[in-house]
């Protein structure tokens, strides 16, 4: 599997570059709450690292970014849904849609999202479960999203508020490492016999590709791998 590279315009638009070396780090509290560290653009590389222990790390590549808050029926998920909507500008020559993870994004006990319409994840995405929460890494190749008109706040059995028309690609490239580990040095005790809901790993495209010694380590999580169209 070969990555795409991110294709850049004449300046009407701008790219999102996290450089190697570089550290963004979100806060938590007692309470294991965390933050959020959102980067939105057409086209967005992270090659440092990016940390938010029981918050949530998003990388949203696309012309059109839309979040809404995640169904509170699912709690697997503490955080936001992505959609991306358009990745083309004809007018300015652009295709956009490109999301680079070649660095380390680490969200324990917490959620890592990826979308967009290539999705090359070339490096180490980690979370964690521990006897209180779980955790959760979303790579979605979907994209030209456009609001379901069936969807109210009111009617969950409409589904999510937007409908994709288009899947992309999502790579793993060689060595890369997607990982939930349990928190075996934790001293939380659970309350009763109650543990955790299980991790997961979600990864959806219209074409998957794993690359050579690529890794997917998640203990008792569910690995969801789908291929095809949204």
């Amino acid at each position: 599997f070969t990555p795409e590279k991110p294709l850049t315009s004449d300046g009407k638009y701008g790219d999102v570059i996290v450089q190697r070396g570089a550290v963004l780090t979100s806060p938590s509290n007692a309470a294991k709450v965390g933050g959020r560290i959102t980067l939105v653009g057409p086209n967005v590389v992270n090659e440092g690292i990016i940390l938010t222990p029981d918050g949530q790390a998003i990388i949203a590549a696309g012309l059109q970014v839309g979040f809404s808050a995640h169904s509170g029926n699912d709690p697997s998920l503490r955080g936001l849904d992505v959609y991306i909507g358009s990745v083309t500008d004809p007018a300015a020559g652009l295709y956009a849609g490109y999301a680079t993870q070649d660095g380390l994004i680490e969200s324990l006990r917490g959620s890592i999202v990826i979308a967009g319409r290539e999705i090359n994840q070339l490096g180490i995405l980690e979370s964690s479960t521990s006897v209180a929460l779980n955790g959760r890494i979303d790579l979605l190749a979907h994209y030209g999203a456009v609001r379901n008109p069936d969807f109210s706040s009111t009617n969950s059995a409409a589904g999510s508020p937007f409908i994709y028309q288009n899947s992309g690609v999502v790579g793993h490239g060689e060595g890369s490492i997607i990982r939930i580990l349990p928190e075996y040095d934790s001293g939380e005790k659970a309350i009763g016999s109650e543990l955790a809901l299980r991790s997961q790993v979600n990864i959806a495209g219209n074409s998957v590709f794993l690359g050579r010694e690529s890794m997917i380590v998640a203990p008792n999580a569910q690995i969801d791998i789908r291929a095809g169209e949204a």
